[in-house]
């Protein structure tokens, strides 16, 4: 009777494990399903929406910033207009990052060509950072470094994107410091494309 309290302990702790492991490949699978039906109320599920306008905005207004320090910090008119246009990009920011801005870009990029439409988070690496954290890195079509998400987990199985890391020319260079490196490419993520 232990051996068979013991094995079905051992079971339970390696399915845990085992979710606890492919949890994260689900949680990416889950929104690209998401991204490519366009279902608004799911993107909200696993996007912290206020959290990603934040940090796109820090990184826009860090290269308003750098724009106009390279400009001369003694040019007033230079000053004024970082300020308007940071206020701009805050709008800006606060109209497209919402589960409807996402689920249009993501239609207007299935709309480039037929061979493109499934490519939403296909071409992928990942970089695990904590046991509640993780990044996905998307690569662009040339190869090109692309858009990097941040995931952090809330619960036991749930993942939430909670940033987005520009790619460096989407800022003219200015967000290459904040974007972890990616450590290996993980093109097996299209099972969800063949099933």
């Amino acid at each position: 009777m232990k051996k068979l309290a013991f094995a079905f302990g051992v079971v339970v702790v390696g399915a845990l494990l085992a979710y606890y492991a492919a949890s994260p490949w689900l949680a990416v699978r889950g929104l690209r399903e998401a991204l490519k039906s366009g279902d608004a109320e799911d993107l909200r599920d696993r996007v912290d929406f206020p959290a990603v306008r934040e940090s796109v905005k820090e990184q826009l207004n860090a290269v308003l910033a750098k724009n106009v320090r390279d400009t001369g910090s003694d040019n007033a008119f230079a000053a004024l207009g970082a300020m308007v246009a940071s206020s701009m990009v805050e709008k800006a920011v606060d109209a497209l990052v919402t589960p409807e801005g996402l689920t249009r870009l993501a239609s207007a990029s299935k709309e480039k060509s037929a061979s493109e439409s499934s490519a939403i988070l296909n071409d992928v690496a990942v970089e695990y950072h904590a046991l509640d954290r993780f990044s996905l890195r998307v690569r662009g079509a040339n190869g090109d470094p692309g858009a990097t998400f941040t995931f952090r987990r809330r619960g036991i199985g749930t993942w939430v994107v909670t940033a987005i890391h520009l790619p460096p020319d989407a800022a003219a260079g200015g967000c290459s410091e904040k974007q972890p490196s990616a450590k290996g490419n993980l093109k097996a993520l299209d099972v969800a494309e063949e099933s």
